[in-house]
């Protein structure tokens, strides 16, 4: 075939993305609310579902869900207190770094 293998959600899905996108992803998969994600991140509920919109484009998903089982995400129920720890302190340019 032309051009490989056609990328599937489950082939290292995080590269495509951006850093922001990687963030919105990863806090999003582990179970936070749009306006949870916007908070921590300091921008608008609008914001994070763009990024949302964008980042089911490039892993060709259909919702949160799809995006939980494409990162290996554990359910939000099983977290419990692990959710508290999601995001490090912002760095010195501001921006929040999600704790892997």
């Amino acid at each position: 075939m032309a051009g490989g293998p056609a990328a599937t959600p489950s082939s290292a899905p995080l590269a495509t993305l951006t850093p922001q996108e990687r963030i919105v992803a990863r806090a999003v998969a582990r179970g936070r609310s749009t306006r949870e994600v916007a908070n921590l991140l300091v921008v608008s509920p609008r914001t994070v579902e763009s990024h949302l919109s964008r980042i089911y484009r490039k892993l060709g998903l259909s919702g949160r869900t799809a995006l939980a089982a494409a990162l290996g995400s554990e359910r939000p129920e099983d977290l419990g207190e692990r959710m508290q720890s999601t995001f490090e302190a912002p760095d010195v340019a501001g921006t929040l770094r999600l704790v892997e």
